[in-house]
């Protein structure tokens, strides 16, 4: 309750902003597509004639009660705060599942909550934060079942449904399944109880999938489309004339500039009080998360090290390569994706406690976060 408070009083007042409840709104009316001329804020795909919002529906899903009870006028910024809130509990949960002491368990959540980009996602909310908070809570609960080998069923329908979030997390698969059948460090022949449980894995994993396949039939006629390439203006310009998207909207030509956008971006340094400016375009991790640091010192033959820093850095290519690199964000809000799977070899490598100068990085990272709450909301200190 405490973090939902902070979440929900610190962040933007998000209502008529997001694009999710126009969706569950229109889904309540047995629709998927959107009035483009009244709609004018939402960002939207165009394909024969009809208009739709170019992402997955989960978070349209989630907010189906709330829209049918409060209509299209609430503040976002509470279900934000509120899946920020649940991963938050979730994750004090898996760092005592993975036999972290007390104490440390509740270092690193609390550096999880108010020094990592789940403060800026949960506390600011709107259509893309919302999603990525959302997807990375899922992500969490599916993580807490396979640690413990429980219900593989329902941890296949909730990373499904994270994926329907976000879709760079469809490749913590390879990390859930391993957990379920026990981290396998070379090929060798399953046995039928690892299979049936890939198959309940599966199982419920194809719930959601199917669901979005249908919903992508239903809006371009293909379940296979997402609709981010058919983002067109009104006035008819593509999202592809853009410069940002001169490869596409995916394209290994980006990697440097998401690297660069990750790892090397900076404050803005001014010449005048307070000197260090956030930009609407971000800072990198190393700035805001410098935490993040020590999984460098994770132990890399421990083979849930080895899943999870893998199943990482397949999330963040995806998101590394995409054209954009997140704007209207402090810190690297694509980071996000990856977060709960750093965050738990994170836990591996504090098992037997954090040491002084990680304390000093996760103090760091509230700091920062701190500061760029402040400076962005309070003072409007904040460049392009």
């Amino acid at each position: 309750m405490t973090t939902f408070g902070l979440y929900w009083w610190v962040g933007p007042v998000q209502a008529n902003t997001d694009a999710f409840i126009p969706l569950a709104n229109a889904m309540l009316h047995g629709s998927v597509s959107l009035d483009a001329g009244y709609y004018t804020w939402i960002e939207l795909a165009l394909y024969r004639g009809g208009w739709f919002v170019p992402y997955p529906p989960t978070p349209a899903i989630v907010l189906l009660p709330f829209v049918a009870v409060f209509g299209q006028t609430f503040d976002t910024n509470l279900t934000a705060a509120i899946a920020g809130a649940i991963g938050v509990w979730l994750m004090w949960g898996l760092l005592r599942q993975l036999g972290l002491r007390l104490a440390t368990a509740l270092a690193l959540t609390v550096a999880w909550a108010i020094g990592s980009e789940v403060f800026w996602a949960s506390a600011v909310g709107g259509t893309h934060l919302f999603a990525e908070i959302l997807g990375a809570t899922l992500l969490l609960a599916a993580l807490r079942l396979a640690l413990a080998r429980r219900a593989p069923v329902l941890a296949g329908l909730l990373l499904g449904a994270a994926v329907g979030c976000r879709l760079p997390l469809v490749f913590a698969l390879p990390l859930v399944v391993g957990l379920y059948v026990g981290l396998p460090t070379r090929i060798r022949r399953p046995s039928t109880a690892q299979l049936y449980t890939v198959v309940e894995i599966g199982m419920g994993l194809a719930v959601p999938a199917l669901f979005i396949a249908v919903y992508n039939f239903a809006r371009f006629r293909s379940p296979f489309e997402f609709g981010y390439g058919l983002i067109t203006s009104r006035d008819g310009h593509s999202v592809l004339e853009e410069a940002d998207y001169a490869q596409g909207i995916v394209s290994i030509s980006y990697l440097p500039r998401g690297l660069y956008a990750m790892l090397l971006k900076p404050w803005d340094i001014v010449g005048a009080f307070p000197w260090l400016h956030p930009t609407w375009a971000g800072q990198a991790v190393t700035f805001t998360t410098p935490l993040l640091a020590w999984v460098a010192r994770a132990r890399f033959h421990d083979p849930l090290v080895v899943y999870a820093l893998v199943s990482a850095a397949l999330i963040l290519l995806v998101d590394l390569v995409h054209g954009g690199t997140g704007y209207a964000q402090f810190g690297y809000r694509f980071i996000v994706d990856a977060l709960p799977v750093l965050w738990l070899v994170l836990g591996t490598v504090f098992r037997d406690g954090m040491g002084r100068w990680a304390r000093v990085a996760a103090v760091l990272g509230f700091a920062a976060f701190a500061y760029g709450m402040i400076a962005i909301w309070a003072f409007d200190y904040v460049g392009p």
